[in-house]
């Protein structure tokens, strides 16, 4: 009887039973769970949808202490998310309810109203679809590549509203201040802000989440080298002394020794090439040889930084970006310039008698 067979089911230790339905799929499990109330509570053990969660995923279900009895709803509440994600590339499929699964997907990957868990897993999932060797499901794998490019773009357009909200607050607190003060505060805080703003720019051309070094990073070792250059410089030691008694001060010799370090000939190109391959070394002497990209001007890698960097070629605005971060890092107040069909930079106010402005592009 069902009674007995339950009965022999009990008598069995713990680990035997695991063992036993370790041999069943997650599927086949839950269809024995539906048979009876025994059944189901013999299968309803953290130890054996663990491992079912593991065996599925890829990776140890994410549980923290000795309890683990929650492992069976996370495992039915991720693969409920991979069942959605997988619904709506399917109807991707359909010209009129691509645009209702773009957002869906979305929304799923990383919209304020989605648990951060289930956002987590969609997102997984969807990176999962775009990389899978299957060859029943290239249809998915094509639509998986399109839905992920479109929510890396409103993702980082989501953020970079974000960026501008806070740069409106930020503008509005410094207003309260005056002085020299504010405007080092406030120039402070709007790099920080275009800095942000450019690293989202690169995210969505470059889609990939994992970049093999941090920009940020890479702005603060380059400054780091400048920093120690500038203290070598008499003139930049001259212009300083000099501001002691003057309220301006003269950046010229500070600014022209960050242009000749981010783009002045290296000393060595083999060299450079070497240490530009393995971000945390830079060039002690020379410059690193960035230039404006000519040959390919139009290229949306021009607005990467990270590429910009790699290949030493940008556009007008990634190499006044580049400049920018870079300076004010070391204390030289850049602004960016917009002027007709290009963009520069400037170096000191409007009324004073040491501004000046750079023409990266053409050096």
């Amino acid at each position: 009887t069902n009674r007995e067979r339950h009965t022999m089911l009990d008598s069995l230790p713990p680990e035997v039973v695991v063992s036993v339905f370790l041999h069943l799929s997650a599927t086949e499990v839950a269809r024995v769970a539906a048979v009876c109330r025994g059944l189901r509570a013999a299968t309803d053990s953290g130890i054996l949808w663990a491992e079912l969660y593991r065996r599925e995923f890829g990776e140890e279900c994410p549980t923290r202490g000795p309890d683990r009895t929650i492992c069976r709803r996370l495992f039915v509440d991720r693969k409920k998310t991979c069942k959605f994600v997988e619904e709506q590339l399917n109807k991707m499929a359909w010209p009129t309810l691509r645009s209702e699964s773009l957002d869906a997907l979305c929304a799923a990957s990383y919209g304020p109203k989605t648990n951060t868990t289930q956002a987590a897993w969609s997102y997984q999932h969807l990176v999962g679809v775009c990389v899978s060797e299957d060859p029943l499901k290239i249809g998915n794998k094509y639509f998986g590549t399109i839905a992920l490019r479109h929510v890396h773009q409103n993702r980082n357009a989501d953020l970079m509203r974000k960026a501008l909200l806070r740069k409106g607050r930020t503008d509005e607190e410094g207003s309260g201040t005056s002085g020299e003060a504010r405007t080092t505060t406030l120039h402070r805080a709007r790099v920080a802000f275009l800095e942000e703003g450019a690293c989202r720019i690169g995210s969505m051309i470059e889609e990939d989440d994992a970049p093999d070094y941090d920009i940020t990073d890479a702005y603060d070792r380059m400054a780091a080298e400048v920093t120690r250059r500038l203290a070598l410089d008499p003139d930049v030691r001259a212009a300083e002394s000099r501001a002691g008694s003057d309220s301006e001060v003269d950046y010229r010799p500070a600014l022209r020794q960050l242009n000749d370090f981010l783009f002045g000939p290296p000393t060595d190109e083999e060299e450079l090439e070497r240490r530009l391959l393995d971000p945390r070394e830079l060039p002690s002497t020379g410059g690193l040889g960035i230039s404006g990209n000519r040959e390919d001007y139009y290229s949306e890698n021009n607005s990467s930084m990270r590429h910009v960097l790699k290949s030493r070629k940008g556009i007008p605005i990634s190499l006044a970006v580049l400049q920018c971060c870079v300076g004010t890092r070391c204390g030289i107040p850049i602004d960016m310039v917009g002027i007709p069909c290009h963009f520069m930079t400037r170096c000191g106010r409007d009324d004073s008698p040491y501004e000046c402005y750079s023409n990266n592009f053409d050096g």
